[in-house]
């Protein structure tokens, strides 16, 4: 019990479960789980830094590939002199 809130145990486990996924490296996963949650729920501390976490990395995961995506596409329109 954290800040005087009660949580329910199907609430807990789907934090936890977001938190594992997390470190496995799955942020998407872990939004996921997080969005089974009830909405009384999610303004709890727990769950709302275990949501922050998520975000954080799902979106530094998305700005990675997006990155390999143009850089990809980048070398295959420029002709073969030009690329690095």
């Amino acid at each position: 019990m954290i800040a005087g809130v009660r949580i329910a145990l199907k609430d807990a486990i789907h934090v936890k479960g977001a938190e594992f996924w997390l470190k496995l490296g799955e942020p998407y996963e872990a939004l996921q789980e997080l969005d089974q949650i009830r909405w009384r729920t999610k303004i709890h501390p727990w769950a709302t830094f275990t949501f922050i976490a998520a975000l954080r990395a799902f979106c530094r995961d998305s700005r990675l590939s997006f990155r390999k995506e143009i850089r990809r596409d980048a070398q295959q329109r420029l002709p073969q002199r030009f690329a690095a």
